[in-house]
C-alpha cells in the first residue's frame, strides 16, 4: 500500500504562510512588519515593562499611552519602510550616566508621576539580568528601526588612537527586542 496515496498533505499553518494583518502585500508569502505602530508598541512594553511591579497599574497604563504618543510623533518624520536603514540615528535613544534617560522619556515620566531614578534602575538591572549587582549597566542605546528594535547595553569610552580620538562603546551587548 503507496502511504503518499493514503495520506492527506499537511496543510502549512496559516500564521507561517498569510500575510500580515498590516501587510499591503497580496501574496501568502511571510511579511516583517514594518509599521510604525509596531515597531513603537514594541519599544514601549520593553520600556516599561520593568516597572510592572514599581507602581500602581493606571500610572503605568498612563505611562505607556504617552510614551506611544509622544516616540510615534518622534519618530514619524524619519520612517520609511522602503529605507529602514535611512534615519536610524533619529530613532535612537540613550541613556548615559551624566544625562540619565532620554528626554521623551523624563517627560513622559514626570508627566504621569513615575520617579525616573525608579525607572532607570528597572531598566538597568533588567538588561543585566543581575539584582543587586554593585555596578549596573545604566547606559544603554536602543534603535527602533521598521521591522526591528535593538537594544545595546554598556557604556562607551574614548580611544585614542594615534591623532584622532574615538568614541567606542564598552562591553557591548546587543539585544533583538523585537523583529
Amino acid at each position: 500500500m503507496d502511504i503518499s496515496k493514503t495520506r492527506s498533505p499537511i496543510e502549512p499553518s496559516p500564521a507561517l504562510t498569510h500575510a500580515t494583518v498590516q501587510s499591503t502585500s497580496s501574496d501568502n508569502s511571510l511579511n516583517l512588519d514594518l509599521t510604525l505602530a509596531s515597531a513603537v508598541d514594541a519599544l514601549v512594553q520593553h520600556l516599561v515593562g520593568p516597572l510592572a511591579t514599581q507602581g500602581p497599574h493606571l500610572t503605568i497604563l498612563d505611562l505607556r499611552e504617552h510614551l506611544v504618543r509622544d516616540l510615534t510623533e518622534l519618530f514619524e518624520a524619519s520612517w520609511d519602510e522602503q529605507h529602514p536603514q535611512i534615519g536610524s540615528g533619529f530613532r535612537s535613544l540613550i541613556c548615559t550616566e551624566q544625562l540619565g534617560l532620554p528626554r521623551v522619556l523624563r517627560d513622559a515620566a514626570a508627566n504621569v508621576g513615575v520617579d525616573e531614578e525608579i525607572w532607570r534602575r528597572a531598566l538597568s538591572v533588567q538588561r543585566t539580568g543581575i539584582e543587586g549587582e554593585e555596578r549596573i549597566k545604566e547606559e544603554w542605546e536602543v534603535w527602533c528601526d521598521p521591522g526591528t528594535v535593538v537594544w545595546r547595553s554598556g557604556g562607551w569610552e574614548w580611544e585614542d588612537v594615534g591623532y584622532e580620538s574615538l568614541k567606542i562603546a564598552r562591553s557591548e551587548c546587543l539585544d533583538t527586542v523585537a523583529q
